[in-house]
């Protein structure tokens, strides 16, 4: 070879699966994110304090001890005691447990089937597309309250049957969040050369498209936890969700609204454990949203 002869260098191939350092670039913007933090730890706390409700709770939620009916707060009742004299502490600490399994249950039953019915719509579209997507429209079209009441009216109360329910209404959601975002990615140079390199759609689909189609699912998913803990609280206000003597933190609220005035720590915390979760469900979705605009950008 010729000193004046150029030397040809190769660049690196790109992957295929993606923008290079993606995931890199999503951790870093989580962990730099004080919304996703504050709201990962709010949910993190209250899971660890559902599991532990038999040793933290120290009393049984559904034991009443009349002589302690409407006690405030006190070292032995730190959020005091309802109007059976049962220790409110304890019950909210069990409602947080049947307050997560229905909204992880539900949100996980709806990812699952709503997954692959996104990706087959948004992936080969016009016929498959309509198929898939017209019948959940129509489902769509129900006010998501009342097709929870009819089918816990069809099938009956309990944890499961909520679960049924707002899995139900979560299906449609997810899977035109993820169908939307599978059409733009299907679009993208990285799937076109796994497309020129003879990969079959099948292998394009999980290996290319899926994993960077999730991320507005994944905040969907955080964002409907949330939602799913107040339906399930006012299902439970209304008699339609977990039954007494089962601890709830929405029949919780309608077995104190008749002593406000006299006891309000009986609506007060409760009130709050709602909040607190759906709080931090919420600041999760916005923080990880923020962290994929970034990123994406």
């Amino acid at each position: 070879m010729s000193a004046s002869q150029p030397i040809a260098i190769q660049a690196p191939l790109a992957s295929a699966s993606g923008p290079p350092q993606r995931q890199e670039r999503w951790w870093t913007g989580a962990r730099g994110n004080r919304r996703a933090l504050v709201g990962l730890a709010l949910v993190v706390l209250v899971v660890i304090l559902a599991l532990l409700a038999p040793i933290i709770g120290r009393y049984d939620p559904n034991y009443g001890d009349f002589s302690q009916t409407l006690a405030g707060p006190s070292l032995d009742h730190p959020f005091g005691t309802d109007s059976f004299g049962r220790d409110v502490f304890a019950r909210v600490l069990f409602g947080y447990r049947i307050s997560i399994m229905v909204a992880v249950g539900s949100v996980l039953a709806a990812v699952a089937i709503g997954l692959p019915l996104g990706l087959l719509a948004g992936y080969f579209g016009t016929v498959l597309d309509n198929l898939i997507m017209r019948p959940l429209d129509l489902l769509m079209a129900f006010p998501p309250i009342l097709l929870a009441v009819t089918l816990i009216a069809v099938f009956g109360t309990g944890t499961d049957i909520e679960i049924l329910a707002l899995g139900l209404i979560y299906v449609p959601i997810m899977a035109r969040i993820l169908r939307g975002s599978v059409i733009t990615v299907r679009g993208e140079e990285f799937v076109e050369a796994a497309r020129a390199i003879g990969a079959n759609p099948r292998r394009i689909m999980l290996r290319h498209v899926l994993p960077n189609s999730l991320g507005p699912l994944v905040v969907q998913a955080s964002i409907s936890m949330g939602i799913a803990i107040l339906i399930e609280a006012g299902l439970s206000f209304i008699g339609l969700g977990v039954q007494p003597p089962d601890p709830s933190l929405g029949s919780m609220l309608a077995e104190g609204r008749d002593f406000m005035r006299e006891a309000p720590w009986v609506v007060t915390f409760p009130g709050l454990a709602i909040m607190v979760v759906v709080l931090g469900f919420n600041l999760v979705g916005d923080g990880l949203r923020d962290v994929l605009d970034r990123a994406s950008r």
